[in-house]
């Protein structure tokens, strides 16, 4: 019979197993099992449609590649009534995509890398050509344009 025995009565740092955690997810492959831009319901162009909450936090458009995610905002001018306000410029952002994993429902998309902190979003579908993200501030709805 063989018998395991610890190596160490030291303790892994937690900063290690979210390390290790990252790696295995990144290395997963795909759900469906394909990592091909054409299965992926999330590839292409989309708008914004309609929300719940608050609009301000809803990108106007993305735009998904293989390897990048285009988002734009349209910004939102100074409310005059408020002193504590400021316009927030409109502003489009590159975001490094590492992997996608799509299934028929949801897309994960990993983003990060290249000055950007690594993070993941999620795009939920309605069917194939509606989908909508979700935050604190509410949800956004999207159409697709292509």
């Amino acid at each position: 019979m063989i018998r395991f025995s610890p190596a160490s009565t030291r303790s892994i740092p937690k900063s290690k197993l979210a390390s290790l955690a990252a790696v295995l997810v990144l290395s997963m492959p795909t759900v469906s099992g394909c990592s091909s831009a054409d299965k992926n319901p999330l590839m292409g162009s989309w708008k914004f449609t309609s929300f719940t909450g608050t609009a301000a936090s809803c990108a106007s458009t993305y735009v998904f590649k293989e390897n990048v995610a285009v988002i734009s905002y349209p910004g939102t001018p100074a409310d005059p009534s408020n002193p504590y306000s400021s316009a927030v410029p409109a502003r489009v952002v590159n975001l490094p995509v590492v992997r996608y994993m799509p299934s028929p429902t949801l897309v994960v998309a990993m983003t990060g890398g290249q000055g950007f902190p690594f993070d993941h979003s999620n795009y939920n579908f309605v069917d194939r050509n509606h989908m909508w993200t979700e935050s604190v501030y509410g949800k956004c709805y999207y159409e697709r344009t292509n």
